[in-house]
């Protein structure tokens, strides 16, 4: 068995070095972006990738492939995954959507961005409008914090992960919802988030061990129904009831939704025939 790296180890010393100039460099940005220049040159790259990379077919992909970092769809994603994967990764996928949740609300309304469209006049927003505060883009956050976190116990979905959140990352410029530097600073905080989860993993793993909350054990499986359940429903609500998801995804999510609700119901009736 191979010894989970104890305080104060090098492979724990390069972690918390790694995480410490991750935020610093996130809070270097934040400052930067303050200043005039920083801003101009933003606006800029901004308005490149707007007046010279849009193009109707790049339009009909972006505005599906940045949902790829939307919460409730990485989540759904997850709980599936857990069905099919008997490896310990959804307590600690779970606890990098929250604190994803937690820090991206935060820095929002510390720095108190404004969105492009509140800035720039005349722009074709694509996908909804999730609000005017820009910084830092939470899609963004949560597809590299995901990534970081799930591609630690996968290695070879790495390329697929880290791809995949560099394309979220790059639909949120190009349907001009954010600016590059609040896309730059997701990418920053998603991985000190992936940092600072996969640190407190054997902890995680530990507690989870010892609440029998395991998606294999059964408690554990009677929570991931109970999510699953949740989800659905939230799926079903999400389809036609909010203006965060495109009109292309709605009829799709309510089936989703309602599938996602009849496998939580198939597995609660297999779950209590199994009861004594």
């Amino acid at each position: 068995m191979v010894s989970e790296p104890v305080i104060g180890s090098p492979p724990h010393r390069r972690r918390a070095l790694a995480l410490a100039l991750l935020l610093a460099a996130l809070a270097l940005l934040a400052w930067a972006l303050t200043t005039a220049p920083a801003q101009r040159f933003d606006h800029a790259l901004f308005l490149a990738v707007q007046h010279h990379l849009r193009t109707p077919s790049l339009d009909r992909v972006m505005v599906h492939v940045t949902m790829l970092g939307d919460a409730a769809v990485v989540l759904l994603l997850l709980l599936w995954a857990a069905m099919a994967v008997r490896r310990p990764f959804l307590t600690e996928a779970l606890l990098s959507l929250v604190a994803t949740a937690a820090a991206v609300g935060w820095l929002k309304h510390l720095v108190c961005r404004l969105r492009p469209s509140q800035v720039i006049t005349g722009l074709h927003l694509l996908g909804p409008h999730l609000g005017n505060l820009s910084f830092p883009s939470g899609h963004t956050t949560t597809a590299v914090a995901i990534a970081g976190v799930v591609g630690h116990r996968f290695p070879r979905l790495r390329p697929l992960l880290y791809l995949t959140a560099a394309a979220v990352g790059v639909s949120r410029v190009y349907n001009a919802v954010h600016f590059p530097g609040d896309v730059l600073a997701a990418a920053l905080l998603g991985a000190a988030i992936a940092l600072a989860t996969l640190a407190a993993a054997p902890r995680i793993n530990r507690l989870t061990g010892h609440l029998h909350l395991h998606h294999t054990d059964p408690a554990g499986r009677a929570l991931h129904t109970l999510l699953l359940a949740l989800m659905g429903t939230l799926l079903v609500w999400q389809a036609f009831k909010t203006k965060q998801v495109p009109d292309s995804w709605r009829w799709p999510l309510l089936l989703i939704g309602l599938i996602t609700c009849a496998t939580a119901l198939g597995r609660t009736r297999r779950q209590l025939h199994r009861q004594p």
